[in-house]
């Protein structure tokens, strides 16, 4: 196959694009995987790895543009997509699929058996970084993450711990417990950084820092010990308070202090942002306009 260079800030992924029958319009496709990692890199500024593999390969019977897809660890990165090579470009674009696989490498390889923290960290910014690139609106992120919140409590197992629930996910398939659990003790974290810090610090400053030092392909990592680099780096007790509370609870994370700091009111499965909270500007800066824009082109007519 033919290798097509896809540049982005700290990176160029090498895309490959495999034959179908009807073929894949690569250009497509590249504008596709190009809009996803420039949305991953303004997380914190660049691509955090320098030369990743991306191939896509045609022929996925559902109806849903890419719907399986997984990263690769060992030698170079690589993400592999498997797509319905039939939906329109914009589909892909809105498609939640290829920012949660590329933000997979904002971590190196943690244990399987933390699985928890690598899914939840894709999961949280599949949303956050579509919301500030403009590819969906912060409503729309916030209503998503709710959705999720909601779907892993309902899957949670009376009385299985997070642990737990990752170490028999393939046998059971709980994976909605263990990524949205995931997900929403990030979202508390980078709560707790940018209250204590007014904004200065976040996830996304830590993992700036964290590329910096300890993105080596070769450790694997547990989650504890990621956790407990983040709080070295950002200089508080934030992360590993987190993993000691929630890893062996029978219990999904309490999210509602922070939806009434955040100004996040549930009404049922529906979500209301309010106009007045304690938290207010963090959670417009979680989800705030960054400095990569999804091209309206893209995006068809929709307005954003």
């Amino acid at each position: 196959f033919q290798e097509i260079p896809v540049e982005v800030p700290g990176a160029v992924l090498r895309l490959a694009v495999l034959d179908g029958s009807p073929s894949a319009d690569a250009e497509a496709m590249r504008a596709w995987i190009q809009d996803a990692a420039m949305s991953v890199a303004s997380i914190h500024g660049r691509f955090p790895v320098p030369s990743p593999q991306i191939l896509v390969m045609p022929g996925a019977r559902a109806q849903e543009p890419t719907p399986w897809a997984y990263v690769l660890r060992g030698g170079q990165a690589a993400a592999h997509f498997f797509v319905n090579q039939r939906r329109p470009l914009r589909d892909y674009v809105e498609d939640w699929t290829a920012p949660h696989e590329l933000s997979h490498l904002l971590l190196p390889y943690v244990s399987s058996s933390d699985a928890w923290l690598s899914e939840g960290m894709a999961t949280y910014y599949q949303n956050v970084a579509r919301a500030r690139s403009g590819a969906i609106t912060p409503e729309q992120a916030w209503q998503r993450m709710h959705a999720g919140f909601k779907r892993g409590r309902e899957w949670a197992v009376k009385g299985t711990t997070l642990e737990q629930a990752t170490a028999r996910m393939l046998r059971d398939g709980g994976y909605m417990r263990v990524y949205w659990s995931g997900a929403a003790l990030l979202l508390l974290g980078d709560v707790e950084l940018r209250r204590r810090s007014d904004n200065r610090q976040s996830l996304d400053t830590v993992l700036a820092a964290f590329a910096d030092c300890c993105l080596d392909p070769d450790p694997e990592w547990t989650a504890r010990k990621v956790f407990e680099k983040f709080d070295e780096l950002s200089g508080m007790d934030v992360f590993a308070t987190l993993s000691d509370t929630h890893v062996r609870s029978t219990s999904f994370p309490d999210l509602t202090e922070a939806y009434a700091q955040l100004g996040l009111e549930a009404l049922g499965g529906k979500l209301a942002l309010k106009a007045e909270a304690p938290l207010i500007g963090v959670r417009d800066a979680i989800m705030a306009r960054g400095a990569y824009s999804t091209p309206r082109s893209l995006l068809g007519d929709a307005p954003r």
